[in-house]
């Protein structure tokens, strides 16, 4: 039963008990008999328990996910046809992910028929029937350092294949066991918890075993957070999950964590605020399962809490998009964490273990799926009525369509398309140009290729959570960021309409075909107003082939290039035969060929105007001393989308004479690397030669501060009263409540809002864009002052909201402040952000900045590595 040849290995499980060995332990259940194909004879007790496979009790010890994946195996193949494991990929280190499924032997083997069953009841075009079953999806282990939701699935599996209770269930529910969502960040953390345990597990909160090492178990293999991940889709684990979602559309799902180790347990109802689209039938169905787990909990003696921490608005998590797609969304979370390890001794000196976390999620699924059955038919009802009603919400709507499109980058609302299609939204484009009109009667025209969505359909709520600007709320306390609004993210032109006069076709336009005529000519000229030059020019450089960017604009041929166009000489037949093969990957790219170097207007093609793109050999600070998220987004641009090397060094390896090998350093958030103050001349002369700085956020603020000496601090405000600011602060404590001390706080924080900044389109580094962008802000915002040789790039101005809450004492304080900085140094440059640039890998619309930093500016030539020889 193990999946595609992968053979199993003795389990570090803990160091007391002698390590199981999983393939004798297959070899003595095959010469017993133990398995038998699906649906074989055999009764419920032939189900093995948890602990009959693993060698331990659960919760007495960390599984490994490959002993969590064979027992789940196991028990299939002696459920007697009532589970069903399915098979969803593999994750980037070759982790089968896997599905459970698990319902009464005749249902099961209809479960295809089960879902076009739900299918229907979301497109309407059928009623529920009394024989149609409700799905209850429960997701265990989105976070790797969060264990015990992957030991509870296997303690609740059982219990559902081996007790008369749980045969009853079987009949009305289909339920769906996702055991573990983050295989691979689950095996990091168990591998570093499993080396640092002692004989006995140490529950003082101080010891070795409670501290994870760099980067924690939390995220996937490319650092993601997958709880952040559920609407965006940028993580292959993601995609997968939502493709099975959408063929068996569940009617409760429920999200299973861990919180901090010093808190009992948390269930729903949820915290303000809950976003608005959510439909007002599931949170009263949160109501239900609220009550229902509080009983349960009761009668255990066990203390619970609800409706505060955990809120419902932001789209990305495990409960909120399952309820905008229209199921009965929740979070369960039990104390623990990383930090609890197998045991923690709380601050009243109880002694809080892994079992016990697993006793208590064990409970709230089992109780979960009690309260589903018994309104399985309710359920059912509401979940049908929610798509109606949304379908009816969006025909009241004056201005119900949405156009969007993107002229200079056509592939980014063709990726913003893609996202929407994936979570089973209705799209069409338009196939020729033509006129829109909104409710006010006036006209707009909507380009070819245009997308356009009709808010007035089945999943309508969830395509306004996404693509709408702003989602109101009175509540300023915000778990997660506060704005996200697709369009602005992807940076493509948004218009709200009520009726457009163009042929429609359904899905997304067909890519462009590869422009006609092949390369031909002296010179290849690439505009720098389409998105991919910038990564042309590295492939391309790469390659071989001479590449120059221009640093100013010109005209030849009777057309237009702004700074940043890329000017690639093709004198042999052997070169344009390269660039042609190129261009393969770049549809979207329509090179000008000409014989000529003589410009209208501008610089000739000869000008030292047009600086050299030299091949990018591009080092990224990583590990200890860098944000995880940010440094894992920037490995998955270059490695997974851009497809180019990047080489990730530890942050301390990076000093100034390690640099040699490299003409790109990329600093995430984070410290400095070792060296970089006291050795500044020899980083100065790196970067004078052509290399290039690319800092975000604090690292950048440090270099900004201690090595060009600038002054990154936001002027205070000051005070107007003659009174100290401490006495002032003194005085009001004495009459503010507690309440209105959290308000204020609350009032004082951005939790990420997005705002616009405006470019200076002289600069190179923002070729591509207009005159302004759209920027996420979070935390504390600071900006860079223009002086001395800074160069601001992108600055806040009169900084204007475009979503989402900020302060607005924070918006002040960043008027005329620069979000992106450059200092030119010799042939080099610093180049700093102010916030990271992409946020969770969904925030397309400044990855051209990224690029432009990244391929355009750097001048250091590398050479080439020795070959290595073959002889002795």
């Amino acid at each position: 039963m193990f999946l595609k040849g992968q053979r199993p290995r003795p389990s570090p499980s803990g160091p007391r008990t002698k390590p199981m060995n999983p393939t004798n332990l297959l070899f003595a259940l095959l010469a017993s008999g133990f398995f038998l194909t699906q649906g074989g004879k055999g009764n419920a007790q032939d189900v093995p328990s948890p602990q009959a496979v693993l060698g331990h009790e659960i919760g007495t010890k960390f599984s490994r996910y490959r002993e969590i994946r064979l027992w789940f195996e196991i028990a299939a193949s002696r459920s007697k046809g009532r589970m069903k494991v399915q098979s969803l990929g593999r994750t980037a280190q070759g982790q089968e992910l896997f599905l459970s499924l698990i319902s009464s032997e005749s249902q099961l083997a209809r479960l295809n028929r089960i879902g076009e069953e739900l299918q229907a009841l979301v497109s309407g075009n059928n009623r529920p029937k009394n024989q149609t079953p409700a799905v209850v999806w429960l997701s265990f282990g989105v976070h790797g350092n969060e264990p015990s939701p992957s030991e509870a699935a296997m303690d609740l599996c059982h219990r559902l294949l081996t007790s008369a209770e749980g045969k009853k269930l079987l009949e009305k529910l289909v339920i769906v066991i996702d055991p573990c969502l983050n295989p691979d960040g689950r095996e990091r953390y168990v591998s570093a918890l499993v080396s640092r345990l002692g004989k006995d597990p140490d529950p003082d909160p101080l010891s070795f075993e409670h501290r994870e090492p760099w980067p924690g178990g939390r995220t996937n293999h490319f650092l993601q957070d997958l709880n952040r991940d559920w609407a965006f889709q940028t993580q292959l684990e993601t995609k997968a999950r939502i493709r099975a979602w959408l063929k068996l559309p569940p009617q409760v799902h429920v999200d299973f964590h861990e919180m901090w180790a010093e808190r009992e347990y948390f269930f729903f109802p949820a915290e303000l605020p809950v976003h608005r689209s959510v439909p007002r039938s599931v949170l009263r169905w949160h109501k239900v399962f609220g009550e229902a787990n509080a009983q349960a909990f009761d009668a255990k003696g066990w203390r619970f809490y609800s409706g505060e921490d955990f809120d419902l608005f932001y789209p990305g998590y495990g409960d909120s998009w399952p309820s905008l797609m229209g199921a009965v969304g929740m979070t369960y979370e039990v104390g623990g964490h990383g930090n609890a390890a197998l045991a923690y001794r709380r601050p009243d000196g109880r002694i809080w273990t892994l079992a016990d976390r697993v006793q208590r999620h064990s409970e709230a699924a089992w109780s979960t799926l009690l309260t589903a059955a018994a309104h399985k038919d309710a359920l059912l009802r509401d979940f049908y009525q929610l798509h109606r009603d949304a379908e009816l919400e969006g025909r009241g709507l004056k201005d119900r369509l949405l156009v969007l499109s993107s002229p200079k980058d056509p592939g980014r609302v063709r990726a913003l398309g893609s996202l929407l299609l994936a979570q089973g939204l209705k799209l069409s484009y338009a196939s020729a140009e033509g006129r829109g009109r909104d409710s006010r009667g006036r006209t707009y025209p909507v380009l070819k290729g245009s997308l356009i969505l009709d808010f007035a359909q089945a999943r309508g709520r969830l395509a306004r959570a996404l693509l709408e600007r702003e989602s109101s709320v009175s509540h300023l306390y915000f778990y997660d960021v506060s704005a996200w609004s697709l369009p602005l993210a992807y940076g493509v032109r948004e218009r709200r309409m009520s009726e457009v006069d163009v042929p429609l076709r359904t899905g997304l336009p067909p890519l462009p075909s590869a422009a006609p005529g092949g390369v031909e000519g002296l010179f290849s000229l690439v505009s720098a107003k389409r998105g991919n030059s910038p990564l042309l020019a590295a492939r391309a450089s790469a390659a071989g082939l001479e590449v120059r960017v221009a640093t100013k604009a010109f005209r030849i041929a009777g057309q237009d290039f702004g700074p940043g166009s890329l000017v690639i000489p093709t004198p042999s037949k052997a070169q344009r035969s390269l660039l042609a093969g190129l261009l393969k990957a770049f549809p979207d790219l329509r090179p000008l060929s000409t014989n000529r170097s003589r410009s209208e207007r501008g610089p000739d093609l000869g000008s030292p105007s047009f600086a050299p793109c030299v091949p990018v050999r591009a080092a990224l600070a990583f590990g200890e001393g860098t944000d995880p998220n940010l440094a894992g987004a920037l490995w998955f641009l270059f490695e997974q989308r851009l497809g180019l090397p990047l080489h990730r060094i530890p942050l301390a390896s990076l000093s100034p004479q390690n640099l040699s090998h490299f003409n790109l350093v990329i600093l995430p958030d984070g410290g400095l690397p070792s060296g970089w103050t006291s050795q500044r001349s020899t980083l100065e002369r790196w970067v004078r030669e052509g290399g290039v700085v690319l800092a975000i956020g604090s690292s950048a603020r440090a270099i900004h501060r201690r090595i060009l000496g600038g002054k990154s601090q936001v002027p205070s405000t000051g005070t107007s009263s003659k009174t100290s600011p401490k006495k002032n602060e003194r005085q009001a404590l004495r009459w503010t409540t507690p309440d209105q001390l959290a308000r204020e706080s609350r009032e004082r924080r951005n939790p990420g809002a997005i705002v616009e900044v405006r470019l200076d389109p002289r600069r190179l580094l923002a070729a591509g864009y207009g005159k302004t962008i759209p920027v996420l802000v979070r935390g504390r915002p600071q900006g860079f002052p223009e002086e001395g040789k800074g160069r601001i790039v992108a600055f806040y101005g009169k900084t204007k909201r475009l979503s989402g809450y900020i302060p607005e004492a924070s918006l002040r304080k960043l008027e005329g402040r620069g979000y992106l900085l450059q200092i030119p140094l010799g042939k080099g440059a610093f180049v700093l952000f102010d916030q990271n640039p992409q946020f969770r890998l969904f925030w397309h619309g400044l990855t051209r900045l990224l690029l432009n930093a990244s391929f355009l500016l750097p001048r250091r030539r590398i050479p080439p590595f020795p070959t290595p020889s073959n002889g002795r």
